[in-house]
């Protein structure tokens, strides 16, 4: 053999003996790689973490959809508003000029009429601006830690006249002494009586019931590391009564004079406004059909299914020695 021929040799025991090493560990190591993922309790808790906070991320996008699409009608409910209020004005100023009148004295209740409806449509702007200043900040919350019974009782206070008006039983119930809330004591309030308000009309059936319950801390509620204190107002009212188009200018108008004569906000509207103050409190509003287990003793189950209720979400405060409330 000459030297060429034991070069070859030497390439070939070096080839195979690597190849001899490269086939024999490798499935040792897939088999060690393959004991260690399933072994590995670390990594099973990043799993299930990963998969927590992408269920998270979907509800918070959902929440985040539907919200868009509520405020997207903003201009469309301003307008709605609007519309009748001035509708009003120029009809009965049209019905003045054009000499319809039969006497001077008609002539003054259709002034009395336009008037009204140009208050109606200050009250409306003023209650836009109003919110719409706190939203930017120009008229900035006063966020303080205050008893929730306080509220409440002065809630009670501000509606009691207007549910007895219409025969209409309100119930609030009784706050624990120790609950407190972070919020302006004024905005809270008046989000409050607003969503009574709401649910006083003339077809309320049965009763309206408030009452309050305590909500542990949840990863999705970050701005509430106390847990929330849960406002709910339950009615008989169908979650039609709450629901609007999105945009009022594409629905027909009529020639029906009780939205010029009536002095309040229409549901969605003050829906939007109390949506938008509860936010400023780090706080959340939804319309819920009731549960049949809080459904008010009115005797009639067939009303059940229809309920629904006003769920308030704000955050619990822990007061201190010197909390100001």
């Amino acid at each position: 053999m000459n030297w060429s021929n034991w070069l070859y040799l030497a390439t070939g025991l070096g080839i195979g003996w690597a190849l001899h090493r490269w086939v024999t560990s490798r499935p040792q190591a897939t088999e060690s790689d393959t004991s260690a993922d399933v072994s590995s309790p670390e990594d099973e808790a990043d799993r299930a973490s990963l998969v927590r906070q992408l269920e998270h991320l979907q509800l918070q996008y959902q929440m985040a959809v539907q919200m868009c699409q509520f405020r997207a009608g903003f201009l469309s409910r301003v307008s709605h508003e609007l519309r009748a209020p001035i509708n009003g004005l120029i009809g009965s100023h049209q019905l003045i000029l054009e000499g319809l009148c039969d006497n001077p004295e008609e002539e003054r209740e259709f002034l009395g009429k336009a008037n009204t409806s140009a208050l109606k449509i200050i009250e409306i702007l003023d209650r836009i601006l109003d919110v719409a200043r706190t939203q930017e900040g120009r008229t900035p919350m006063t966020l303080k830690v205050v008893p929730l019974g306080e509220i409440l009782t002065k809630v009670g206070e501000l509606t009691a006249i207007q549910a007895a008006n219409r025969n209409i039983g309100l119930k609030i119930g009784e706050s624990d002494p120790n609950w407190y809330v972070r919020a302006d004591r004024h905005w809270l309030t008046q989000v409050l009586v607003n969503a009574i308000d709401m649910a006083i009309t003339p077809v309320t059936p049965g009763d309206i019931r408030v009452s309050v319950e305590e909500v542990p801390a949840r990863d999705d509620r970050p701005q509430a590391p106390h847990g929330d204190l849960k406002i709910a107002i339950d009615t008989y009212l169908p979650l039609e009564y709450w629901s609007e188009p999105i945009d009022f200018l594409h629905r027909e108008q009529t020639a029906d004079c009780s939205l010029m004569e009536d002095p309040e906000l229409s549901a969605g509207m003050n829906l939007w406004l109390d949506i938008t103050l509860l936010e400023l409190m780090s706080g959340k509003l939804e319309i819920l059909p009731l549960p049949a287990s809080a459904a008010p003793d009115s005797g009639d189950a067939s009303l059940t299914p229809g309920a629904t209720r006003l769920q308030c979400l704000i955050p619990r405060a822990i007061p201190t020695a010197g909390t100001d409330s």
